[in-house]
């Protein structure tokens, strides 16, 4: 009886020993996960931050405040900054008045129902430096001559009649829940670009140690 009873004892320690095994490896994998998701979601923040940095760069100086005003702050500056680098570069670039035309007629168009701001502006864009036939999906009706130029000087001028014309009218309720939203959205643009140049520190940091500390040893 007392073999039997040690025998127990020694069942239960062995399984209580496997489940206590079984718990750790759980907390440990658990905790390896967080690890890696946290650091994964600190990479993310860093290459966010590098993007953010390459589309300012992209940008013309004084752009981003100029569209800003245009625009009453009614629009995220990730989205005004995406729209800057297409239109305001490449062989097809827009001057900073004619920028300010395609945001004032995009708003209007939006006002119409074509889409949110940001959308109508990229689709417009994309008629002017592709096809200004385009327009028609927004409204804008153009005559055709086959002259690019001369299409394009018709286009601009269309859309400064639309700028002016029915839908121009600001709603200032409308206008403070976007400049709202938009604030909003720039805070956490504004935080996540933070930490992302944290974790980019820290790392460009580790990345030297780690060197040096290579160089050391080779050195010896």
């Amino acid at each position: 009886e007392v073999d039997e009873s040690k025998k127990r004892r020694a069942k239960g320690d062995i399984e209580k020993a496997v489940d206590d095994a079984k718990k750790v490896i759980g907390e440990v994998r658990q905790a390896w996960g967080t690890i890696l998701d946290v650091g994964g979601r600190a990479l993310d923040l860093a290459k966010f931050s590098a993007e953010m940095h390459g589309l300012e760069r992209s940008l013309p100086t004084g752009a981003l405040e100029r569209m800003r005003e245009v625009t009453r702050g009614t629009i995220d500056d990730i989205s005004l900054m995406s729209l800057g680098a297409k239109a305001l570069n490449g062989d097809f670039a827009l001057t900073s008045t004619q920028m300010d035309t395609v945001l004032k007629a995009s708003e209007a168009l939006s006002r119409r129902g074509f889409g949110s701001v940001a959308e109508v502006a990229n689709k417009v864009t994309d008629a002017l430096a592709k096809n200004v036939s385009k327009l028609d999906d927004l409204g804008i009706d153009l005559p055709k001559t086959g002259d690019r130029a001369l299409d394009t000087a018709n286009a601009f001028d269309k859309l400064a009649e639309v700028a002016g014309g029915t839908g121009s009218e600001v709603d200032k309720t409308t206008d403070a829940i976007k400049r709202s939203d938009a604030a909003l959205a720039n805070f956490s643009t504004t935080v996540k670009r933070t930490v992302g140049e944290i974790v980019s520190s820290v790392v460009n940091a580790t990345v030297t140690m780690i060197d040096e500390v290579n160089k050391a040893y080779a050195d010896r």
